[in-house]
């Protein structure tokens, strides 16, 4: 009988175990113990970084790439360097972060993160109740957020304005009471939202997410900053759309800067060794 071995040569990180999720995960300290922090996602990082300038334009993200290639890992490793300082990090991503990022990163302001995971139903609603979570989070109470929960558990379909203004009324009160320097808004999984919203165009309009693009680029000195990651292109989600339809969409997707997420070969080589502990 051949003995099986593989527990006693390799040792796999329990990151690697399981997806991550932005919600289950955030507060999680261990979600990024033994993250990864290949060439490629470190200039992702700094790309994505430039938006945190003061009155940068570049505050409107997508983020493409297959399933399973770390996107959403990345995404928490965004949500918690624009949020807080690099020292929280784990020690050993602090020293990668060494080579260039933390420099940048350093000096931003601290923003509110709003975590979404996109399922199908209306962006508006998850968004909405999003917000509410991160205003718990930050202890927020009053009139605020009193109005913000009655208008999340509405049955009535939200127009993309009144959810924009509910974006920016968040972002002006962290930043008016000192809580925030700005906030970031990532929605995950963000393709389920728009087969949602191809399918029953009368309840979710995907001009949300240019409205949201738009009250992004200007922010101005607080930043409102929007990253959405994707399975795929845009065009993969308006195949049974019409022709003008699709026009539209890539117009709205135009919006949005995007980074393409891969890995070549030799990055790949690094993140298998890493997560057998080797």
């Amino acid at each position: 009988m051949v003995k099986d071995v593989s527990t006693t040569l390799f040792t796999v990180h329990r990151r690697f175990l399981r997806s991550t999720h932005l919600e289950r995960d955030w507060n999680d300290p261990e979600a990024l113990q033994n993250y990864t922090l290949t060439p490629h996602a470190q200039e992702s990082l700094l790309r994505l970084a430039e938006g945190l300038k003061p009155n940068s334009s570049l505050r409107a993200w997508r983020i493409t790439g297959d399933y399973g290639s770390g996107k959403s890992s990345f995404a928490l490793l965004v949500a918690h360097l624009f949020s807080q300082p690099a020292s929280q990090l784990p020690a050993a991503l602090q020293k990668e972060l060494r080579n260039g990022a933390e420099l940048l990163l350093s000096s931003s302001p601290a923003l509110l993160p709003v975590l979404v995971t996109g399922s199908r139903e209306p962006m508006a609603q998850a968004i909405l109740r999003a917000l509410v979570v991160a205003l718990h989070e930050k202890a927020v109470d009053g009139e605020l957020l009193a109005e913000l929960k009655t208008a999340s558990t509405s049955a009535e379909v939200l127009a993309d304005t009144a959810v924009v203004e509910w974006v920016q009324r968040v972002h002006r009160h962290v930043v008016a009471t000192n809580q925030a320097g700005g906030l970031i808004l990532i929605l995950d999984e963000a393709g389920k939202f728009l087969e949602f919203a191809a399918e029953r165009p009368d309840q979710q309009d995907v001009y949300l997410l240019q409205g949201l693009a738009e009250a992004a680029s200007r922010s101005g000195k607080a930043p409102l900053f929007v990253l959405a990651l994707l399975h795929q292109g845009v065009s993969a989600y308006t195949e049974a759309l019409s022709k003008a339809q699709q026009r539209e969409w890539e117009k709205v997707a135009g919006r949005f800067e995007e980074i393409t997420w891969y890995h070549p070969v030799e990055q790949v080589a690094a993140l298998v060794s890493n997560a057998l502990g080797t």
